[in-house]
């Protein structure tokens, strides 16, 4: 089911796009789904910082991460992100995408950013099954567009710029090297072809009355960079029973998780390592520092990861969801859930004594010398949900309502501390520290807690005509003190016109025409910014006892530690739209409009510094967006012979556009974005997802330094953030998937292409590893083009003194393609499934992220690199 306000996608369909990764699946099957950091790439610990669904709604300063992220809420309670990647994928009946605020209204204040809400499958009445599922994975990084020079094209490069003049003896003997032991791969070094596995078993069935389910799993997970893994392992109990007039059904998870992250760093570091070098001694040892005391000493990524430095973190969740409906009679009953959830996280941190990091200090520094850091986290949180429904039909006519109250209530915590003074890499635990760090312990404990009511209403005429109404009131913690309540409404409509007026039709079997409009409140502070700080003066001898250690000989006082509003308001976001939907002969069209208006953004201004502090925060921001989404698909063949061949094509334009935005907070962030060098900004009339750059006049053959224009037409290589113009946002102006299904009796096969079209890009990898590169680093082929004395018309800047500001050079518009999903399965017939005594055997072979092409050569990512994906699955159920 789909319309402009929500997509509902089946758990059988997802499970074909992606049968282990449930986010990389919804990536796939909904292109309005966007926001994913691509620097994150094929990270198997990844949890995703910001996604949108239909368009960009906040500002790109990110003063607070409220706002980031939809709402994910599994069978009526909600859910941490994270939670997605890892989620059962055989659990899954169906997740519905809530994308504006005529579907989100119900859900109210923490729906602000869309919702993600996932249905489980219940246990279906039959007798005792068990099936067992094994998912293999091989994943194989792509390194492709890094376009590196060799180690005898980087040694002719330094010659050539001059590198080696009065010291030929040190070129001769690294060409001597490179002859005697080749180039040195340095970008393959941290990176692996991983093979992971996970295993379901399941035991489920029951009759009418009683049903039951039992699984466990275990999900040992490998990333392609070397040290990065991610182990889960766990289990869930289910029971439900079933009388005339009353269901009662309680679900308990428990998940424990391993988490490792990789030692080895970004991948464009290994991309910069000097090709020149080798690695390793006779022993297969690596040397810690390369080229020591010459122009090109480099510190060695292999040898830092070599240390027994990690990063881990070990987290046990627990959740019980109980659910109670009473069905007083046909038109009236009540339910309830009640949800606890308590999550647990420990993070260890351990950097080696030996580590690079402590390079140069003395002996007298010996005390920070190695670290090992504790953070922990805890949320523990409860949800309850009490409703009424009420059911009433005469004669065409049919009514629906509800009216309930929710209460969710949430601590986390989280602290921390460092030790200081390890002597031994081996010593790597927090006891073998002999000081504390210099900074302070860490702590904070935070509270939410949200009251709310609801209520909706369905009417529907004839089975032609629907008609929605939903509203929320919530009062919550998370608001600002003067601004604690906060409403949402929607309103929609659909009308069935076949049904109307087309009943007889054979070539039209499906058309309806849907609409709607609401408003939804939002999160977009943090808890800082709508309340006073304060912070214990310590460190005043005058007020506390004359530097004495005894405070008790005076006085410990407070002072403001921070800027707040006490009355901002919350973002709110008003939708509309508009769709059709229908089935002509073999061919099914979607087509969707929608326009949202999200308002009381959050900005800064500027004020008398009387009043403590020269910015003061205020509700005067505004982005529109606006766009259409479309999709199509196509029964080309439909068979008695069981062929069937379907081909789709979906996408989705959208357009966003600062619509308020006082002048202080652009100007205030433009300057920032200039000292940054970033191409980041922030201006009314603008895109909300823009990209502003400096005009370039190209490379002064003189100096070797960018030339921008100011806004008067002069020259200048001291730009002004005046100076900065938009260049267009970054959201393709048409993005989406196509491809074909197909099946043949029993074997089935689906594949998906992902495109996008005219986004406007900034190539930072050619910026950073070519235009500001030293000939100390390794760089792309194209650094032959940077300036220096003998070659002053060149289209990168020298090495010496190269100026770090966000250029037009660098901008492009960037079309992609790429073999997003593959996949081949086969169910065995039931005769032969029995004869190995079985009732089903199911097995499929899917491939993710096969390639992937680009109108501007760039590598994907900069830190964590993409991988092609290849899963076997198997399914045996007895």
């Amino acid at each position: 089911m789909s319309d402009a306000a929500e997509t509902t996608l089946s758990g059988e369909y997802l499970r074909k796009l992606h049968p282990t990764d449930l986010l990389r699946a919804l990536e796939l099957a909904d292109p309005s789904l966007c926001g994913f950091d691509p620097d994150q790439g094929s990270d198997p610990n990844a949890v995703p910082q910001s996604l949108s669904l239909q368009g960009t709604r906040s500002f790109a300063w990110n003063l607070s991460q409220a706002d980031a992220l939809p709402l994910v809420i599994v069978d009526g309670h909600s859910e941490s992100m994270d939670r997605l990647s890892d989620f059962d994928m055989q659990r899954i009946e169906s997740v519905t995408l809530l994308k504006n605020a005529s579907a989100t209204a119900l859900l109210g204040v923490r729906a602000g950013q869309g919702a993600i809400l996932i249905r489980t499958r219940t246990p279906e009445a039959h007798r005792l099954q068990l099936t067992y599922r094994f998912d293999g994975m091989f994943q194989k990084a792509s390194l492709r567009n890094f376009d590196l020079m060799d180690a005898a094209q980087k040694l002719d490069w330094e010659k050539s710029t001059g590198a080696y003049d009065g010291n030929e003896a040190l070129y001769d003997q690294r060409m001597a090297d490179v002859r005697a032991n080749g180039s040195t791969d340095w970008l393959n070094m941290p990176v692996r072809t991983s093979f992971s596995h996970r295993h379901r078993v399941s035991v489920d069935g029951g009759d009418s009355s009683l049903r039951y389910r039992g699984v466990l799993y275990l999900n040992p997970v490998k990333g392609v960079m070397k040290g990065s893994e991610r182990k889960s392992y766990g289990g869930s109990a289910f029971i439900g029973y079933t009388t005339r007039s009353f269901q009662i059904s309680n679900e308990l998870n428990v998940d424990l998780f391993d988490a490792g992250e990789s030692t080895a760093g970004a991948i464009l570091e290994w991309a910069r390592m000097d090709p020149y070098y080798v690695a390793t001694d006779g022993r297969g040892v690596p040397y810690d520092v390369l080229g020591s005391g010459t122009f090109s000493e480099q510190g060695s990524p292999l040898y830092e990861m070599s240390l027994n430095s990690f990063a881990e973190d070990k987290i046990a969740r627990v959740n019980n969801n109980l659910t109670v409906r009473w069905k007083i009679d046909s038109r009236f009953s009540i339910a309830g859930q009640f949800n606890l959830t308590h999550d647990y996280d420990r993070r260890s941190e351990f950097v080696s004594p030996s580590s690079l990091v402590y390079r140069g200090y003395t002996a007298d520094e010996a005390t920070k010398v190695g670290s090992y850091r504790i953070r922990r986290n805890e949320l523990k949180s409860y949800q309850e949900r009490i409703w009424a429904d009420y059911r009433q039909e005469w004669n065409r006519h049919s009514l629906r309502a509800s009216l309930g109250m929710e209460i969710y209530s949430a601590t986390y915590t989280d602290n921390s501390f460092r030790g200081t003074g390890i002597s031994s890499d081996h010593m790597d635990y927090v006891s073998f520290a002999q000081y504390y760090a210099e900074e302070r312990p860490e702590g904070v404990e935070m509270a939410e807690r949200v009251l709310s009511g609801y209520g909706t209403l369905s009417w529907n005429f004839d089975q032609k005509l629907f008609v929605d109404l939903s509203g929320r009131l919530d009062r919550s913690s998370r608001l600002a003190p003067e601004k604690r309540t906060a409403g949402s409404y929607g309103i929609t409509a659909r009308y069935d016109l076949r049904r109307s007026f087309l009943p007889e039709s054979d070539f039209i079997s499906r058309l309806s025409l849907s609409a709607g409009y609401g408003a939804t409140a939002g999160y977009q502070f943090d808890y800082a910014q709508v309340n006073p700080l304060y912070a214990y003066d310590f460190d005043n001898p005058y007020l506390n006892g004359l530097g004495s250690s005894d405070y008790s000989e005076g006085l410990v006082t407070l002072f403001h530690s921070n800027v707040y509003n006490p009355a901002l308001r919350w973002k709110t976001t008003r939708s509309a739209h508009v769709g059709i939907d229908g089935r002509f002969g073999p061919i099914d069209l979607t087509l969707k409009y929608y326009n949202s208006l999200s308002k009381n953004l959050m900005t800064v201004e500027s004020q008398s510094p009387v009043f403590g502090s020269e910015i003061r925060y205020t509700n005067r921001g505004a982005i529109r967006n606006s766009g259409v989404e479309f999709a199509v698909a196509a029964t080309i063949l439909n068979n008695r012979n069981g062929v069937d061949l379907t081909l789709f094509v979906n996408g989705v334009a959208n357009r966003s556009r600062i619509t308020a935005l006082p002048d202080y907070s652009s100007d205030l962030f433009l300057a920032q974005a200039l000292a940054e060098g970033s191409c980041v900004g922030m201006v009314r009339g603008d895109a909300a997802d823009g990209i502003y750059v400096l005009p370039s006049a190209g490379i002064d053959p003189d100096t070797g330094r960018e030339l921008f224009y100011s806004r008067d037409g002069s020259l200048t290589d001291t730009p002004q953030s005046s100076d900065l113009v938009f260049e267009g946002s970054r959201t393709p102006k048409l993005r989406g998937r196509f491809g074909a299904t197909a099946a043949w009796r029993n074997l089935d096969l689906g594949v998906v292409f992902a495109y996008s079209l005219r986004g406007t890009y900034y190539d930072i990898y050619t910026q950073q590893a070519v235009d500001w590169a030293s000939t100390a680093d390794n760089v792309p082929t194209a650094a032959l083009d940077k300036w220096s004395p003998s070659h002053p018309d060149a289209a990168f800047q020298g090495g010496d003194n190269p100026s770090h500001y966000a250029s037009s050079r660098f901008v492009s518009k960037r079309n992609t393609l790429s073999l997003a999903s593959v996949r081949v399965g086969y169910a065995f017939p039931k005769k032969i499934a029995a004869a190995m005594r079985m009732q089903g055997l199911k097995v499929s072979l899917t491939c993710d992220d096969v390639w992937f092409v680009s109108s501007v050569k760039t590598p994907r990512s900069l830190y964590y690199p993409y991988a092609s994906s290849f899963i076997l699955s198997l399914q045996a159920t007895f």
